[in-house]
């Protein structure tokens, strides 16, 4: 991964933990809940970036997500955004 990707990635963690944490302590919740928490929010990240790699057959549009420099999110090295999910972000196992 460059660093573009990998800061992207980086950034999707970040905002994963943020909103867990803040729900888990307006909630006051257990541990069980803290899970459920990071379950829902990694598989709605996954779906967003499996919408990003174009497989998502109900969405006729290709998506580009660049940096202000040209690149391209999904380039040098070609990555499947998807992939990358449980090298990032939290969940339960």
């Amino acid at each position: 991964m460059n660093d573009f990707q990998k800061e992207f990635m980086q950034r999707l963690s970040v905002i994963q933990e943020k909103n867990v944490q803040s729900l888990f302590a307006k909630n006051r919740s257990d541990k069980e809940t803290e899970n459920l928490l990071y379950d829902l929010s990694f598989e709605l990240i996954t779906d967003i970036l499996t919408l990003l790699d174009g497989y998502d057959s109900e969405f006729k549009y290709k998506l580009f997500v660049m940096n202000e420099n040209g690149e391209n999110l999904k380039e040098n090295p070609f990555i499947e955004l998807h992939d990358q999910c449980e090298d990032f972000l939290k969940f339960s196992e």
